[in-house]
């Protein structure tokens, strides 16, 4: 455990902890023992927890291009746009992700707005966003929760990648399985692959959570004080 102290929190919890989840995958789906039926001798667990940081490293590219950009600021719309009533999704996306797409209170949407223009800055999207995030992160309060909502929604992210290429690779062997007739192996495939894929839809929307909570916290500081550390 010594050699986590050498890692900040963001790393441990988006990368370390991420980055075992898709050995001990890869333990699952391939019979490897990285993690499961493990026996470490103390340079074996330093090489894991080596490798479990560059690994979760690597899944993070793939994972905030795909999810981040891809579906969350194309698809969804980034927060700056759902909490200011930009955003126009369809009936059945708003339903899905009701959470998500909740305006800010229109008192605090006011003093946003209100600030903004004093301040001679844009009222839409990232702009404004931006312009929030260079007041915002100036009081010392506020940054310690802007960092708390950064490792729980990067961990989130993530994870959520990590358990869809999980779901993938099950319903893959799933498939061979059954047409090779390893009844057994299927069902447990099916069983992984199930589990594999609430973890994934729970992890998204716990991601999309924390990534609005992100912004709401932004837009909340900066309308809220001077940008001026306390």
């Amino acid at each position: 455990m010594e050699g986590l102290s050498r890692f900040s929190d963001y790393e441990i919890f988006a990368y370390v902890t991420v980055g075992a989840v898709a050995l001990l995958v890869s333990d699952m789906a391939f019979g490897t023992h990285f993690i499961a039926g493990a026996l470490w001798t103390v340079p074996d667990g330093a090489a894991i927890l080596i490798g479990s940081y560059v690994l979760g490293q690597a899944i993070a590219s793939p994972a905030a291009w795909i999810l981040e950009r891809q579906l969350v600021h194309r698809l969804l719309r980034a927060p700056s746009s759902t909490l200011f009533g930009e955003a126009k999704p369809g009936p059945i996306r708003r339903w899905l992700f009701r959470g998500y797409y909740a305006p800010l209170s229109a008192h605090l949407k006011t003093l946003v707005e209100r600030k903004a223009r004093a301040n001679g800055a844009s009222l839409h999207g990232e702009d404004l966003f931006w312009a929030a995030f260079v007041q915002a992160k100036r009081d010392a309060h506020a940054a310690d929760r802007l960092g708390a909502f950064i490792r729980l929604y990067g961990f989130c992210r993530n994870l959520t990648f990590v358990a869809a290429c999980a779901t993938f690779i099950f319903i893959a062997e799933l498939i061979t399985d059954i047409r090779h007739g390893a009844a057994q192996a299927a069902a447990s495939d099916e069983l992984r692959g199930a589990v594999a894929l609430a973890v994934c839809v729970a992890m998204l929307f716990r991601y999309l959570k924390f990534y609005r909570a992100y912004s709401v916290e932004v837009f909340a500081t900066y309308a809220a004080g001077d940008g001026k550390a306390e």
